[in-house]
């Protein structure tokens, strides 16, 4: 049977299914884990001999929240394919190759396996205290150099992953008070009042008036910026998400070598993570080249034609 789409689980994805195959199932019954319950049923239909499921990403991240030793990865490997091997009976895992393969496969995961991981977290530590707090528009173009200037220092393109990533950031929204919207909108869904017609259109000047949107598409909530950054695991938590942007191009350019036309899919239970991964494309060329499409919807705050000029300056390289 032809493969029809390889599922990639998010390390919350997995614990969905640990949680389930250690018996603990009551636990989705509680109303604060709806997510995980619809997570848990998806996976369920998912279970079919067209598909392929694996955790290798999940594994890849660990369950410490920072680089993990051989020892540590070897550990949250083998409960991992143990886990999916176990939970899935018709789909195909790679978990008997992950389990025949953990000594190798552990001491190779216990080091970042990007050559940029150092670069691109230095850049991190130096960008991200720039948008810490949500920038008023009249300096959002004295920021917008600063981070370009600390690309350049690092030597990353600025159509690289966390330079993008940092600019979308800074133009998600020109709302400084995203915080007090929430509050309002809460409340008025809470008491099912309908927004007047000024409300609807103030909401739409300053950001999505939906609040699940308005929640789900901040990239502020998966880059997690600060003024400093004394403890190394929000840059890796923020890392980890971000590569598995070029993790999924490894993966697409591999099935592309052999002509396979199978879907790759990255399951999540972080909306905020999924609204990123969905607005960032990747197109595989013939001769394996790959190209990253960002969205326009990345940029919130620019009209058109500032965004057109943003991508023209990005591409022209300053």
């Amino acid at each position: 049977m032809t493969l029809k789409t390889i599922y990639l689980l998010d390390r919350n994805v997995v614990d969905v299914i640990k949680t389930y195959c250690n018996g603990n199932q009551t636990r989705f019954d509680d109303k604060n884990n709806a997510d995980k319950k619809e997570m848990l049923e998806f996976l369920k239909t998912i279970d079919t001999k067209e598909n392929a499921i694996s955790p290798l990403f999940s594994i890849v991240e660990g369950q410490k929240g920072r680089q993990e030793n051989t020892e540590e990865k070897e550990n949250c490997l083998e409960k991992e394919a143990t886990a999916v091997n176990s939970f899935f009976k018709n789909a195909k895992t790679d978990g008997l190759f992950l389990k025949n393969s953990k000594e190798t496969l552990a001491e190779f995961f216990s080091k970042p396996i990007e050559e940029t991981w150092d670069r691109d977290a230095s850049f991190l530590k130096e960008a991200l205290p720039k948008i810490c707090e949500v920038v008023v528009p009249k300096n959002k173009e004295n920021v917008k150099n600063e981070i370009v200037k600390i690309a350049k220092k690092y030597k990353i393109g600025l159509l690289e992953i966390p330079v993008i990533v940092c600019l979308a950031c800074l133009y998600e929204s020109n709302n400084i008070h995203t915080e007090e919207m929430k509050k309002l909108l809460r409340y008025l869904i809470e008491n099912k009042h309908l927004l007047s017609q000024s409300q609807t259109e103030y909401s739409s000047n300053t950001g999505p008036s939906n609040l699940n949107n308005m929640e789900d598409n901040n990239i502020r909530k998966i880059l997690k910026p600060k003024p400093n950054y004394d403890d190394d695991k929000i840059i890796y938590n923020v890392l980890t998400d971000l590569y598995i942007i070029s993790r999924k191009v490894l993966i697409k350019r591999a099935l592309k070598e052999k002509k396979a036309t199978c879907n790759i899919k990255f399951l999540t239970l972080d909306k905020g993570l999924e609204h990123l991964l969905e607005k960032i494309d990747v197109s595989v060329g013939e001769d394996n080249t790959y190209t990253l499409i960002y969205c326009r919807s990345l940029f919130l705050s620019l009209s058109d034609e500032e965004y057109s000029q943003l991508m023209n300056e990005i591409k022209a390289g300053y």
